[in-house]
């Protein structure tokens, strides 16, 4: 027996063996948009839906530059894309165009998600950590004057932002 050959195998073994354990980064996207994508990449991607969009009232760090209309089940809504400083999709806001129904998508996010795994002190922005799709999932109500979704890629350990 050839000590060697058999240190290779075992040493083969290992690395894959930690390798399986890596977790891999979720393909963590909204739609036909893709995190990290520019607007123009957007705006492609939607095929016709969305539009360029200027908001002068946005800070500079992030920016809504493309909108779209949206439609889910029995909600409707316009989404906004925000970009970073670097012109790179780092969220997705669903506005429902009726803020009055907010208690009926906070009913659809929880029979999708589950209870809400946490909480503002006031309960205004109930949370959701999709981790099948690599997203936050943060809901937005305030009091039937304004209800939106907010979509934001899942941070990995490790990286900025993340654990």
């Amino acid at each position: 027996m050839d000590w060697l050959s058999v240190w290779g195998d075992v040493m083969r073994a290992v690395i894959v063996a930690i390798l399986a354990m890596v977790p891999l980064a979720a393909k963590a996207d909204w739609q036909y948009s893709k995190w990290g994508m520019n607007p123009a990449q957007v705006i492609e991607a939607a095929r016709g839906a969305a539009t360029p969009f200027q908001d002068s009232s946005e800070t500079a760090d992030q920016r809504s530059k493309v909108v779209a209309p949206y439609q889910s089940g029995r909600h409707t809504f316009r989404s906004r894309f925000v970009f970073d400083r670097s012109d790179r999709l780092s969220i997705v806001m669903l506005e429902l165009s009726d803020p009055s129904r907010c208690p009926e998508l906070y009913a659809d996010l929880t029979q999708a998600y589950g209870p809400p795994q946490a909480k503002s002190p006031q309960g205004y922005f109930p949370k959701w950590w999709d981790r099948k799709n690599g997203n936050v999932v943060t809901l937005v109500d305030m009091v039937r004057t304004i209800c939106s979704i907010q979509y934001m890629p899942l941070g990995e350990a490790g990286t900025p932002g993340g654990l």
